[in-house]
This record gives C-alpha cells, structure tokens and sequence, in this order.
C-alpha cells in the first residue's frame, strides 16, 4: 500500500510518501520537494509494472503565483529513482500558466501518461494528456491540449 500527500508542518510544497505492509505495518517513507520553489504536493499515484511508483502533482518553478505539473519516481525502497527523467528522480513540466497534474497512469508496457488541467492568463481552463516513456523522458514533445473549441466567453 502506497500513500502520497503534502506534508503539513508548515512546509509548503513538501511531497511526503509512506509505504505499508498489507496489514498497516510501516514498511518505509520519504518526503521531497520538487525543483523549484516549495509548493503544492501530489495529486495522484501509479505502480509500474516492476515495482516503481509514478506520483504526479503540482509545483512552482519560480517565485510567483503559477504552477507547474510535478512528476517523481521512487523505487520499491521509498527512495527517489535518480535514474527517472532528470534532476534527480523529479522535476516540473510547465505548460502554461497554472498547470495542474491531476491523474495518472501507466500502460503494461512501462510508458506514463498523466493528465491534469492548464490555465491560462484570462481565467480558462484546458486539459491535457502527456506521455512519458517507462524512464521518465518525454515521449514526444508535443502536449494533448483539449477544450478550446468547447470555451465559450463569459458575457461582457
């Protein structure tokens, strides 16, 4: 049993991760921040098929008010992959000027796909769909950006 949150200690933006034994026995935990600056946590959580696990989220690359899509990797040891993408077995993907991880996947054969909400400078949301590689690394670099035929402007 894996569990993911957002430590609350006062410590915003610190990603806390605890693993547990089928009967509640403590088996392991950690706590990490994403690259950037402390903010946010995990949004959702994913096993791969060897035993690793995928935790998206939210993140802050710089000093501001928007967010970024947080990915990490931990192995089964409840320690960080540094071998997942780079920087370290976490990082930020940032796709526009609030954007939220909010679910996540991994096919049988090893490749990610996470899901979540962008916003962007007028107040309107779009979703997306990224996939990753089993490694971490993007699979393309392009983004599945949906809703902007769906939007329709508030009234004036």
């Amino acid at each position: 049993i894996w569990l993911a949150g957002q430590e609350t200690d006062g410590s915003d933006g610190v990603w806390a991760v605890e693993k547990r034994a089928g009967d509640g026995t403590a088996l392991g935990a950690t706590s990490f921040t994403i690259p950037g600056v402390p903010t946010g946590g995990p949004t959702a959580i994913a096993l791969q098929p060897d035993g690793k696990v995928v935790l998206v989220g939210v993140g802050r690359p710089t000093a501001g008010i928007y967010n970024s899509a947080g990915i990490a990797r931990l192995l089964p040891t409840v320690v960080l992959d540094s071998l997942f993408g780079f920087n370290g077995g976490r990082y930020l993907l940032d796709y526009g000027v609030n954007t939220v991880a909010r679910s996540v996947a991994v096919r049988p054969d090893g490749r990610i796909l996470f899901a979540g909400e962008i916003g962007d400078p007028i107040g309107y949301n779009y979703l997306f769909v990224t996939q990753l590689r089993a490694d971490g690394t993007l699979l393309d670099l392009s983004r599945r950006r949906f809703g902007a035929d769906l939007v329709t402007p508030p009234p004036p």
